[in-house]
């Protein structure tokens, strides 16, 4: 076996061994009426601004609820990164919104995370988060360069308003959405979801992760 194997293959190893009891399950952690019949919440962006899912009307909506300490959301990241690479932003919309703001996540913790995401590893900025192995990932995605978490951010209200009605009590984190171009929930996954092609250190997950990219198709129809 060469270096190249090896090294793949512990790689593997230590992804699957940290993932493995989150990616399946997650880490377990007002609507308001605009005149249409689809669903809406509010959430403030990174940059303090209030905004709705109703703002995003006419688009396919994915999004994702997520924590800032959860392994498998950071899985989730370099899925919905091939999210937003392979569709148009006048077709498809991605919201990420940390759910776990009620425990004490910030929008500056936000920022932190996209940092550390973006940076070329290894890098001092991964470091702050150990427990996610963005080094790892980053090497398991052959994107050692980084990636830009370039769509929109934002936090749930200090009630968490969006966990209870999506997530709810007892549920897990990440959680996907899906929403027609209408508002109306297409699709909600708790677990790890993929893109398209499931990794090849996860393809001995049982039941296999959900695939959005047919799902988002779908209503693009």
């Amino acid at each position: 076996m060469n270096i190249i194997k090896i090294k793949k293959s512990l790689t593997a190893t230590i992804l699957l061994v940290t993932l493995a009891l989150f990616l399946l399950t997650g880490c377990i952690g007002d609507s308001s009426n605009n005149g249409d019949s689809g669903e809406d919440f509010t959430f403030v962006d990174l940059q303090g601004n209030e905004q709705h899912l109703s703002d995003y009307r006419g688009k396919v909506v994915v999004v994702d609820l997520m924590g800032i300490n959860c392994p498998p959301c950071a899985v989730q990241m370099f899925e919905i990164e091939q999210i937003y690479s392979s569709y148009s932003s006048e077709d498809v919309a991605i919201i990420s919104i940390d759910v776990w703001s009620s425990f004490g996540e910030t929008a500056q913790d936000l920022n932190d995370l996209k940092s550390a995401f973006s940076c070329v590893s290894p890098c001092d900025k991964e470091n702050k988060y150990l427990n996610l192995n963005l080094k790892e990932l980053k090497e398991a995605y052959n994107k050692q360069n980084g990636i830009d978490l370039d769509w929109t951010f934002g936090l749930d209200d200090n009630e968490g308003s969006i966990f209870y009605e999506y997530v709810g009590v007892g549920g897990g984190v990440p959680t996907i959405c899906i929403f027609d171009q209408k508002g109306n929930l297409h699709l909600k996954h708790s677990g790890l979801s993929v893109f398209s092609d499931i990794p090849y250190f996860l393809s001995s997950l049982s039941p296999p992760p959900q695939k959005l990219a047919p799902e988002i198709n779908e209503l693009l129809e």
